[in-house]
């Protein structure tokens, strides 16, 4: 079964680039961001380089992360709300909304559902092989199931 990674994000500060990577380090990792297309290339050369990518930005539409020697790199990706509903974000909102259904005015679907409506924007990371990344943050996946926690 597939399944994708959504962090619907509710602050409208995306983290710099410097800071991910430095709550990656504080975690014990040893996953190293750069620019997309590097990454790929240094994974599939196998040989050793520095990253490319300059980490003290917050205005990232996509970065790689490399996790591993002569392994693809997780592509992420960060989708802001521009303020139109045509914006990828409000459409993946919708699209959770109508997958989550109805709710109670008090259950745990009623919270996902305000969650979802006040998100600012959404962090993905799409693999480039069939390695999956383990992510330490709430995420949702387009197989719910029949109550979902936050």
């Amino acid at each position: 079964m597939g399944y994708y990674v959504r962090a619907f994000c509710t602050s409208p500060k995306v983290p710099e680039l410097a800071a991910i990577q430095r709550w990656l380090r504080e975690r014990g990792s040893t996953a190293v961001l750069d620019e997309p297309t590097h990454a790929v290339e240094v994974a599939r050369s196998a040989a050793p380089s520095t990253p490319i990518l300059a980490l003290d930005t917050s205005e990232w539409e996509q970065v790689g992360v490399a996790y591993k020697p002569g392994r693809l790199p997780i592509l992420a990706e960060c989708s802001r709300d521009d303020g139109t509903s045509e914006s990828l974000l409000r459409q993946e909102v919708d699209e959770f909304i109508e997958l989550i259904g109805d709710a109670t005015p008090d259950g745990a679907k009623q919270r996902v559902l305000k969650h979802l409506r006040v998100s600012k924007f959404i962090s993905s990371p799409h693999p480039t092989s069939t390695t999956m990344a383990t992510t330490q943050t709430a995420t949702f996946s387009r197989s719910l199931p029949s109550t979902v926690a936050v």
